[in-house]
């Protein structure tokens, strides 16, 4: 490039004042533009290969975003199937958006809410034996959301109502005792630990997908390893066909 600018000066025979003000002017122009490009570019790298999503949905912003939509016209444009999961009232396992007071309505994907419904609560049983919690019942999460739109990532788990970020996971065990673990101060714990194997283990066999990088405890969750999941637990169902990952979606 600096032999480019050079050669481009050189041609120039005497330009009167006017034309070499442009000419400074345009040059600086263009190094600010490449320093700009430069100063962004690992940030627009780390965004697209980390898989950072944008805000998930707080059940207001859900609620705005599918009645803009036309909310059962708005289910039946997603790639898969949609369904609702009561938060309130579910029997298998409630939950609340924190901040928020549980909802009766929230847009799931149904494979999603299979697995919720399902395969985490038997996880967090398995993990709670782990500790010597038995007799486990009335499982609730308290999550920072599910959906979240196309604007930032088209591609994202979220965006497809695939994944829910975990902030704590409570249950009741034996008589009335009551606990209480949460990813920000135990992700690294024998709970969160326990869990993510098998629910990685769930989504491989339930799912059809493949060991992430060989480790069932990275498939299907993003946790502490991970900076941008210090106080949630990502849980998600891939989208998988015949053991393979499939694009455009994200693994995890």
């Amino acid at each position: 490039m600096a032999k480019t600018i050079a050669s481009f000066c050189e041609n120039q025979q005497k330009p009167h004042g006017e034309e070499m003000s442009f000419v400074s002017n345009r040059l600086v122009q263009i190094i600010l533009a490449l320093a700009l490009i430069l100063a962004l570019y690992p940030n627009t790298v780390k965004a697209h290969g980390d898989h950072e999503h944008a805000k998930v949905f707080s059940p207001e912003e859900e609620k705005a975003y599918f009645e803009a939509l036309g909310l059962f016209s708005g289910k039946k444009q997603r790639a898969f199937p949609i369904t609702e999961w009561n938060e309130c009232s579910s029997p298998y396992v409630t939950g609340n958006y924190y901040g928020f007071r549980c909802a009766r309505e929230r847009v799931i994907s149904k494979i999603l809410n299979r697995f919720v419904s399902h395969y985490l609560p038997q996880c967090v049983r398995y993990a709670a034996n782990t500790l010597g919690h038995y007799d486990i019942r009335d499982i609730h999460i308290e999550h920072k959301g599910i959906f979240a739109d196309k604007r930032h990532s088209p591609e994202s788990l979220h965006s497809e109502g695939r994944a829910i970020d975990v902030r704590s996971i409570s249950y009741k065990s034996g008589w009335r005792r009551k606990y209480r673990h949460s990813h920000e101060l135990d992700g690294y714990g024998a709970f969160f630990s326990t869990l993510r194997e098998c629910w990685g283990q769930a989504v491989m066999k339930k799912n059809d997908c493949p060991a992430f990088e060989g480790d069932r405890f990275l498939t299907g969750s993003i946790g502490k390893e991970d900076e941008d999941h210090q106080i949630h637990l990502h849980l998600s169902v891939p989208y998988c066909i015949n053991n393979q990952y499939m694009e455009p979606y994200f693994r995890r």
